[in-house]
């Protein structure tokens, strides 16, 4: 590459100019960024708005939601039975582990009060 092809160099005097420039940006900023803000302790808190969708959304995004939606359902549809017939056969063993505690208890009331097992 030829001298000539390169650009104009910057002269000693602007390169000073700009670096003393820049870092007493920089130290303005940083001054500022360490000054506490100061805040009115009796003003009351800001309070946030709400935001609301009254159904504005995109064509798109609706119709994606209600295939999302309908998809779901139709994951779930077996899932219900299944899930009434785990919980009934839980009850049913719960309830089978209860009478035999029961039993075992009346069964201990036994002997203590007579002194032998009447059905063992």
């Amino acid at each position: 590459m030829r001298k000539e092809d390169d650009p104009p160099k910057e002269p000693p005097s602007k390169i000073g100019e700009r670096k003393w420039t820049n870092a007493d940006i920089t130290k303005r900023f940083n001054e500022e960024k360490k000054r506490p803000k100061l805040v009115d302790p009796n003003q009351p808190p800001e309070i946030a708005g709400i935001i609301s969708n009254d159904g504005n959304l995109n064509r798109g995004v609706n119709s994606f939601e209600r295939k999302f939606k309908r998809d779901i359902r139709a994951m779930m549809e077996g899932y219900t039975a299944s899930n009434r017939a785990c919980y009934v056969a839980f009850l049913e063993s719960r309830k089978r582990q209860l009478l035999k505690e029961k039993l075992k208890r009346l069964r201990a009331q036994q002997v203590a009060q007579h002194g032998k097992d009447l059905f063992g």
